[in-house]
C-alpha cells in the first residue's frame, strides 16, 4: 500500500522498556513512519482505536497482558481492521509461533536478531519498502 511521500504512515509501538522503544522509535522515524507509543496493551488499545495506525508493533511482555492477549482485544474491538502486526518476543517457540500465526500476526520476531536482520524482518512484516539503515 503506497502513501503520498509528504503524509507519513503510522505506527502504534507498544514496549514498556525505554531503551527498546527509543531503538525501535529511530528505527520507524529513518523509514519515515510516524511513531505513536503506549506502554502498556490498556493503552495501546485506546490508541489503536484512536489513532488509527498502519501498523502495530508490540512486544510479548506487556505490564498488564501479553502482545497475544492485546492482539486478540484489538481483533475483537476492531474487526477485520486489524493492521499488520508484528509481535516482538524474547524467544520464538514453535508453539508462540503458531499461536501469532492463528491470530493473524504478521510475524513473531526475535528480539536477539542482529540489528540490521531484526530491522529486515520487521520492515518486511510490516511492508514497509526500503533496506535498513
Amino acid at each position: 500500500m503506497d502513501t503520498p511521500t509528504d503524509v507519513p504512515r503510522k505506527v502504534l509501538l507498544v514496549e514498556e522498556h525505554s531503551i527498546v522503544y527509543a531503538a525501535l522509535h529511530s528505527v520507524f522515524e529513518r523509514a519515515g513512519w510516524r511513531v505513536v507509543g503506549a506502554r502498556d496493551g490498556a493503552e495501546a488499545l485506546r490508541l489503536a482505536g484512536e489513532e488509527r495506525p498502519d501498523a502495530i508493533v508490540c512486544d510479548y511482555a506487556l505490564p498488564d497482558q501479553t502482545g497475544l492477549d492485546f492482539l486478540r482485544a484489538l481483533r475483537r474491538q476492531a474487526p477485520p481492521g486489524v493492521p499488520p502486526f508484528a509481535l516482538l518476543v524474547g524467544h520464538a517457540t514453535p508453539e508462540l509461533e503458531a499461536e501469532c500465526r492463528r491470530l493473524g500476526a504478521a510475524d513473531c520476531i526475535p528480539k536477539q536478531l542482529e540489528v540490521e536482520a531484526f530491522v529486515e524482518r520487521l520492515y518486511a512484516a510490516l511492508g514497509i519498502n526500503g533496506a535498513a539503515h
